[in-house]
């Protein structure tokens, strides 16, 4: 979640921010109360009621600012890369799929989870990150 738009669309499509679990990349403070009011305005403009309950939102996946690499955050994107030849991008994609996988963790067995991919792979390609891909730790890799 940067702009919160995505899971506020989810959420107002499927009535309930419990269904989505939105992965914070650290773009905009206040991500949970734009979420809520994102998804009241969509649910509106669709002729459907507000979605029930709280955004959900993980916001341990971040790191030390937007656009900084984590160490979760690579090892989701290679883990995806490896095993089911889904590339991520190192700012938004594998953060999330990092949350992703400790949702999965933590759920009851047999849940069912989808991983909505929008896109990112341009930022892949970035010299920024390089190293990502060849180096064990890149630079800025922390958490």
């Amino acid at each position: 979640a940067g702009s919160g738009g995505t899971q506020a669309g989810l959420a107002a499509g499927l009535g309930d921010h419990g269904k989505v679990l939105g992965v914070d990349v650290g773009a905009r403070p206040g991500l949970a109360d734009a979420v809520q009011g994102l998804a009241a305005e969509a649910a509106a403009l669709a002729g459907l009621p507000a979605p029930r309950g709280r955004c959900r939102l993980d916001t341990a996946r971040a790191g030390k600012a937007y656009g900084e690499p984590t160490g979760a955050a690579l090892d989701a994107l290679r883990a995806a890369a490896r095993t089911e030849a889904l590339l991520l991008d190192p700012v938004y994609t594998a953060k999330a799929m990092a949350g992703l996988f400790a949702a999965v963790r933590e759920a009851p067995r047999g849940t069912r989870v989808v991983f909505v991919h929008t896109g990112g792979l341009p930022g892949l390609l970035a010299s920024r990150y390089a190293g990502w891909l060849t180096s064990e730790t890149p630079t800025g890799a922390g958490a």
